[in-house]
């Protein structure tokens, strides 16, 4: 229930600090380790045990039911994309996560849902083309090279490139905003809401910044600020 709360109190709060944004689309990447675990054992997909609180079932369904509050909480406001990214803690349980939520809002014209199997998604908007991946496999270095190969068409367009990653959130725990620029090419680490379980606290990872954020951009300016 704290999870849930904690997530939800998140989206009304970015939904707050964009209330006088002329929004026209929501882009609500689902994923990256949002379950943190894999199966009933308690294990990631590796089979790493994990730090959770509550029974595998009513885990699942309090995922579920949070992200279909969000994107219909969304919807009343704008069109919602919703990207699955796969993370390396949770890739089936959050794949399942993608296809519930496909099939919840099949009929609704506000939302539509990339549940494809690809780790590496891509969104394009106006003069921006936006990357995402969990970035637990890639070098960051090689994420430019790696969209103007897959998307070259959108590439060439774009005159705002951006990564979005999530793998590495809890290593620039102290930054705002993380961001690397290779070839044209910005790489945010995003930040993460969830708490500090028994290893990062046995490894010292503590005083984390627990924050989600929502970035804005522009048809023809790109980016165009963001909030946390």
């Amino acid at each position: 229930k704290i999870a849930e709360a904690v997530y939800c109190n998140a989206v009304d709060d970015m939904l707050a600090e964009s209330a006088n944004r002329p929004v026209e689309r929501f882009l609500l990447p689902i994923g990256n380790d949002f379950y943190h675990i894999d199966n009933s054992r308690n294990t990631t997909f590796a089979g790493t045990p994990q730090d959770v609180d509550g029974r595998y079932a009513k885990i699942i369904e309090t995922g579920e039911m949070a992200v279909i509050w969000a994107v219909e909480k969304l919807s009343t406001t704008a069109s919602v994309d919703v990207v699955w990214v796969p993370g390396n803690h949770d890739p089936t349980t959050s794949y399942h996560l993608a296809r519930t939520v496909a099939a919840w809002f099949r009929r609704c014209p506000r939302v539509s849902v990339d549940a494809d199997p690809n780790p590496r998604k891509y969104f394009g908007y106006g003069k921006t083309l936006i990357g995402l991946t969990h970035g637990n496999e890639e070098k960051v270095v090689d994420l430019p090279s790696i969209m103007a190969t897959e998307r070259p068409n959108e590439w060439a367009k774009a005159h705002c490139r951006e990564w979005l990653v999530g793998h590495q959130h809890r290593s620039r725990q102290y930054q705002t905003k993380p961001i690397d620029t290779h070839q044209g090419t910005t790489v945010r680490v995003l930040q993460s809401l969830a708490g500090t379980d028994a290893w990062h606290h046995r490894k010292g990872y503590v005083g984390t910044r627990h924050a989600a954020e929502v970035l804005y951009y522009g048809k023809e300016r790109g980016y165009a600020g963001h909030a946390v």
